[in-house]
């Protein structure tokens, strides 16, 4: 009965220093601190009142949008703005957003609906020669819209971008990292559209909630996983 019971009390103790010792490592990497530590105020943002920080300030998700219709300027910008090329250095082109080991898997596409200068229409934009291949010769923004759960700024807005990826040209680096690295880029290259949108005193809104299987058959290729859309119109 004692050795019993000793193995009861030690099967407890091992139970409570496994649930405990997270607990406690957790607060020995965080020691809570009793003094108070200074604060530095900093100066207000965008007090040298550059471009960049007007745009930022003025930055807001626009999900209605007027009928007037965007230039082929305009959309020129904004696919430069996701993946374009900046400098064409020594070891090869740099890009308006980063990429890890320069594997660029992002894919961007177009879909557009009232561009002046661009007949309506799916393309993939070549960041290689700044040119746009079309993918399909009917406009599909109707088609966006329900693959994204019927959420009608798609619908209303003269352009939507959609990024993708091939994740495989990072993968095949960086292993099961690479993924993490592919969301990144997607997020910076989401981030300079909706501030070149801004600039261009255009509206935008990123839109994350859609059937992949659904999209991914708009843009009709066979590595492109589409990760995200940009909705952008006239305001």
């Amino acid at each position: 009965m004692r050795t019993t019971a000793k193995r009861l009390m030690l099967m407890l103790f091992i139970t409570v220093l496994f649930i405990v010792s997270p607990y406690v490592m957790i607060r020995g990497l965080n020691p809570t601190s009793t003094t108070a530590r200074k604060q530095l105020s900093l100066p207000d943002p965008g007090s040298n009142s550059s471009s960049l920080a007007e745009a930022i300030f003025s930055r807001r998700s626009t999900r209605s949008f007027s009928d007037i219709p965007i230039t082929i300027e305009d959309v020129s910008d904004l696919l430069w703005s996701t993946i374009g090329i900046t400098i064409d250095g020594i070891t090869g082109p740099t890009r308006a957003s980063p990429s890890a080991g320069a594997t660029n898997p992002l894919m961007i596409y177009l879909f557009a609906r009232d561009v002046e200068g661009l007949a309506p229409g799916v393309y993939r934009y070549h960041s290689e020669d700044h040119s746009l291949e079309q993918v399909s010769h009917q406009e599909k923004s109707t088609e966006l819209r329900q693959a994204a759960l019927n959420q009608f700024a798609i619908s209303r807005a003269q352009a939507n971008i959609v990024i993708a990826a091939d994740y495989a040209k990072t993968m095949d680096r960086y292993a099961i990292r690479g993924i993490t690295f592919v969301h990144l880029e997607a997020g910076h290259a989401a981030q300079n559209a909706v501030l070149m949108a801004e600039s261009l005193g255009l509206g935008s809104v990123i839109i994350g909630s859609f059937s992949d299987g659904l999209v991914k058959n708009l843009l009709k290729s066979d590595v492109a996983a589409p990760l995200l859309i940009i909705s952008v119109g006239s305001l």
